[in-house]
């Protein structure tokens, strides 16, 4: 809990200094999405870039809802990214001591220096369809390792589905 909430801390702080809208179709075109369900239409705007990054927009439909402000919509969008890419340490911390014998310090310096690689901190900044990219790999990879420990088959083939779903989603 403690490294999440270090890692969350970080993402925070990093999104309070954050201050416009990155007007390409990287952004737009995952962030239209979002609104589109909330009943606006951007695709006028869209048109050049198209829509994609549906799973990524999925998380920013409820931002519509809480504010008018497009300003405000942005930072808790990018919030939405810190709370989602701040489960990379945690999963990286819950591998290594599980799977690969880490010991506790090493576990930390290892999830903290996997959890902020440049990208994670650097691209989860714009509402950009890379904070799934970055987090839905390790959570595969925890599944297919929570699979691997199952002894049940169903929750092997439960655990199967999800991992599948996960690259369904990223991709």
């Amino acid at each position: 809990i403690a490294l999440y909430i270090v890692t969350l801390t970080v993402h925070i702080l990093l999104v309070l200094n954050a201050t416009i809208f990155n007007l390409t179709p990287d952004e737009y075109s995952v962030t239209a999405i979002a609104a589109y369900f909330n009943g606006y239409d951007w695709s006028s705007t869209v048109s050049t870039g198209g829509y994609y990054g549906y799973f990524q927009s999925l998380f920013y439909i409820p931002v519509f809802s809480i504010t008018d402000d497009p300003y405000m919509q942005y930072k808790l969008m990018l919030g939405i990214n810190g709370i989602l890419i701040s489960f990379v340490p945690v999963i990286v911390y819950y591998l290594s001591r599980k799977w690969f014998d880490v010991g506790r310090i090493a576990a930390v310096i290892f999830s903290i220096i996997s959890g902020w690689y440049p990208c994670y901190i650097l691209l989860t900044k714009y509402t950009w369809n890379e904070t799934m990219c970055g987090l839905l790999p390790w959570v595969f990879v925890l599944l297919m390792c929570c699979c691997k420990d199952s002894r049940s088959a169903v929750k092997k083939q439960t655990l199967s589905v999800l991992a599948g779903l996960t690259l369904v989603a990223g991709y």
